[in-house]
């Protein structure tokens, strides 16, 4: 059975001790994740891991989406490139928080652009096209109804 762990960086090892007070009387290495996966068809570890769904699933954990990926994060970026915020903060937005990004437009005078749309406006709208929302993200479905009203266009 292949099971996932939420560390992915850097190997990961499940560890089970057999403590008395603060002396640990002996441990043992359940198993190790390589990149977040581990094999195994050991009964015992099955259990162990079953018993921090938290932390280890049968299922990718899935990947958290940075903002600045989105389209409204491109265009806040763009947004700030027109008032010169990118050149004062090194030419480039690697490290720096959308509401930090909001706070500095909204300081040099321009309004922040990115329409806030709430998640269940883009899905009824979406039913309405006939477009399938089963596990999709907003993002998707946006740019999906876009596609369909220039086509209808």
């Amino acid at each position: 059975m292949r099971f996932y762990s939420k560390i992915t960086r850097k190997p990961n090892s499940v560890i089970k001790q057999i403590k008395e007070g603060d002396k640990i009387l002996s441990q043992k290495r359940l198993c190790v994740f390589v990149d977040g996966v581990c094999d195994t068809d050991d009964p015992k570890v099955i259990e162990e891991l079953k018993k921090h769904p938290d932390k280890f699933s049968d299922k990718p954990f899935p990947k958290k989406l940075d903002w600045k990926a989105t389209e409204e994060g491109q265009q806040l970026m763009e947004k700030g490139k027109e008032l010169g915020i990118d050149m004062e903060l090194g030419n480039n937005y690697k490290n720096i928080r959308k509401e930090y990004l909001e706070k500095l437009i909204k300081e040099k005078g321009g309004k922040v652009v990115a329409k806030l749309v709430k998640y269940q406006e883009v899905v009824s709208k979406a039913k309405e096209l006939g477009i399938d929302t089963y596990h999709r993200k907003k993002d998707e479905l946006l740019k999906e109804i876009r596609e369909k009203e220039v086509i209808k266009s």
